[in-house]
């Protein structure tokens, strides 16, 4: 992997997500810094306190010192996706190194010093500690290193929502390299294709629907919901007959009711 190659390829993918924005005036677009320099990394290690793993910091130095890479799927581009596809139609991604950062703990020591005795503080503060941050979701879950790790490497997903630190990746030239076989997806799901097993299915269906010429995709879609048996969606006809047919079944077994009782008086 290097500059070349990760610019290559994001401008590959930027194409294709541009096939599929909206007319409404939204951008999709990525930027690629130019690689850090000695001087700034080591004054971001100072500031953090901490030395960067070797693997983000290679990144940093040799291919970039931050993305940012936007995209939005058209609604109707969307729903021609397979269904367990269509929550990848956007992403609002940034990381680098002036995102780089390890204050979480004491934020989260601070909250736990503040509830004493709520019960979810007993192992709240272990899962945010040692872990440097290098992507924030707007749902305060990150992607982060652990440096408490075995090879001070491993990267992790920490979500808000049960406070768990998930390893994705040995370490960061791994996740980075996923990551980018798929598309620099939503950071939220990028544990997804990185925990999928070594044959990587759904990076390799993601590239052919994304990547492919239009009959391979239409192909990798009719053979997915095929495979997975992917039901169609209900139109909005049918749904107007079911709500229909909720509302009046009640009252026509009630005028049922009603002539058999007058008919046996």
């Amino acid at each position: 992997m290097n500059r070349k190659s990760v610019k290559e390829e994001l401008e590959k993918w930027m194409k294709a997500y541009e096939n599929s924005a909206p007319e409404d005036g939204l951008i999709n677009s990525f930027s690629l810094s130019e690689p850090a320099t000695e001087e700034e990394l080591s004054s971001k290690e100072k500031e953090l306190g901490v030395k960067i793993p070797k693997s983000l910091r290679d990144f940093f130095k040799n291919i970039s010192a931050g993305i940012v890479f936007e995209f939005t799927f058209d609604d109707y581009k969307r729903k021609e996706l397979p269904h367990d596809f269509r929550y990848l139609d956007n992403s609002n991604m940034e990381f680098g190194l002036e995102v780089l950062d390890n204050s979480q703990y004491s934020q989260i020591m601070d909250t736990i010093k503040n509830n004493p005795d709520e019960p979810w503080t007993d192992d709240f503060g272990q899962v945010w500690k040692d872990k440097l941050a290098f992507v924030h979701l707007g749902n305060g879950d990150v992607i982060a290193i652990d440096l408490a790790s075995e090879s001070g490497e491993s990267v992790v997903f920490i979500s808000h929502y049960d406070d768990k630190a998930t390893e994705i990746a040995p370490n960061f030239t791994m996740f980075f390299e996923g990551w980018l076989k798929a598309g620099l997806v939503n950071p939220s799901y990028v544990g997804i294709f990185l925990t999928d097993g070594e044959s990587n299915e759904k990076t390799k269906i993601w590239r052919k629907i994304m990547l492919g010429s239009e009959t391979e995709r239409a192909e990798i879609i009719r053979e997915y919901k095929k495979t997975v048996h992917e039901k169609p969606e209900r139109t909005v006809i049918f749904q107007a007959f079911v709500a229909l047919g909720v509302i009046v079944v009640p009252f026509l077994i009630l005028f049922l009711i009603g002539m058999f009782v007058k008919l046996f008086k």
